[in-house]
């Protein structure tokens, strides 16, 4: 979740009331914000939910359309990099100190007859695991920033 640079919000109490900008009603980062509302002090009924694409949430801080808005990368960091907003809070920790967001699966018959093509898809989750940074930059992995991950210590 993120404020602009300038935002007075500091607590979920702080968000009671506030329009905030998601990309779904229903999404794992608007259950993820609403959970983290209830479990620190905020009111998560009371939020006014405006659904927003992901790459237009920015642009709607700084016109003041929304008060926060949900973002995953690449936009997230690409936010960040320009100053003008700030981490306000990590909603996903809500839901779970670690949890799989996504995963892959096939069919034994797909993983027969496209060996070649998943041993190269594996291989690229593992370098980006090792190459975060890069990853995320290319887009191939979505990652939590440092600015994400520190947001609340």
């Amino acid at each position: 979740m993120i404020v602009a640079a300038d935002s007075p919000l500091k607590t979920a109490a702080d968000l009671n009331g506030k329009t905030i900008g998601v990309s779904s009603p229903d999404d794992l980062y608007t259950l993820g914000l609403k959970a983290w509302m209830d479990k620190n002090g905020g009111n998560a009924a009371s939020l006014k939910l405006l659904s927003l694409p992901q790459p237009e949430i920015e642009a709607a801080l700084a016109a003041k359309r929304i008060d926060a808005g949900s973002s995953g990368m690449p936009q997230l960091q690409s936010a960040l990099d320009g100053g003008k907003v700030r981490v306000f809070c990590d909603m996903c920790d809500a839901i779970a100190g670690t949890f799989m967001f996504s995963a892959w699966f096939s069919s034994d018959q797909t993983i027969a007859s496209r060996h070649a093509d998943i041993a190269a898809f594996a291989r690229a989750e593992l370098w980006s695991l090792s190459n975060i940074s890069v990853a995320a930059r290319t887009r191939l992995v979505e990652r939590r920033p440092a600015k994400v991950r520190n947001a609340s210590a």
